[in-house]
């Protein structure tokens, strides 16, 4: 994770719209998963060929691990302000 910088994380969030959108939106887990994947897969197009990643495996394991960050609470949509709070940390 230490190779996802803050840029990706803003260029994934303009990809996706979330940029236009309050902080206090909700976002379902599609979109999550949607702009989990756009991170990973802009990463693979940053690195070198022998050190890219598996995208698909990564988007799920990290999807994976926040819905059961959340789970605890029963959301079925995630508070923007969370995700990006849980991205910069990340």
């Amino acid at each position: 994770m230490f190779l996802v910088d803050i840029w990706n994380m803003i260029e994934a969030f303009r990809e996706n719209g979330l940029n236009s959108l309050e902080s206090t939106a909700e976002v379902n887990h599609q979109r999550l998963e949607s702009l989990l994947a756009t991170v990973f897969l802009h990463l693979n197009k940053r690195l070198p060929t022998a050190a890219q990643i598996n995208a698909d495996q990564s988007t799920n394991q990290m999807f994976n691990w926040l819905v059961s960050a959340y789970d605890g609470y029963e959301f079925s949509q995630n508070n923007l302000f969370h995700i990006a709070y849980v991205c910069k940390i990340w």
